[in-house]
Formats: structure tokens, sequence, C-alpha cells
């Protein structure tokens, strides 16, 4: 009878090996979330301070660029 225990002694071992895999794993994926989710760049909220109205404009001193208003100039290519 001593095959019987040995083999339900192997039998436990594994059984202990799959849950501390299981385990290992499961705290793996929760690491590896928590990693991801921090180093998304939508997830960091930031204050900007002083942030103008028009995001289109850079304004320095009196003049400001941006957008004009006005069109674009049209190119036209004559190809053949």
């Amino acid at each position: 009878m001593e095959s019987s225990s040995r083999i339900a002694e192997a039998r436990r071992r594994v059984r202990l090996a799959r849950y501390i895999l299981g385990a290992g794993s499961v705290a793996g994926l929760a690491v590896f979330g928590v990693a991801a989710r921090d180093a998304h760049p939508a997830t960091h909220h930031t204050v900007q301070a002083a942030e103008s109205d028009d995001a289109t404009t850079f304004s320095f001193g009196g003049s400001s660029l941006g957008d004009s208003g006005a069109a674009a100039p049209q190119v036209r290519s004559s190809g053949s």
C-alpha cells in the first residue's frame, strides 16, 4: 500500500502547484493591468492654469498667431 500513498502525495503536490501557479497568474495579470492603466496618457488628469480659451491661438505680447479667419490660398496644378 505504500505506492498508493506515494501517488496520493504526488497528486497533492501537483494540486498545490496548480493553485500556486493560478494565484501567481492572477496576481501578475492584476499588476500588469495596473501598470498599463497607469502608463496610459489618458488616465493622467492635469490641471492647466494658464490655458487660453482659444486653443488655436498663440499670443505673444500684442500680436497673435493662429487662425486669422482668411481662406487658405488655393493651389492648382495642371497635370497631364
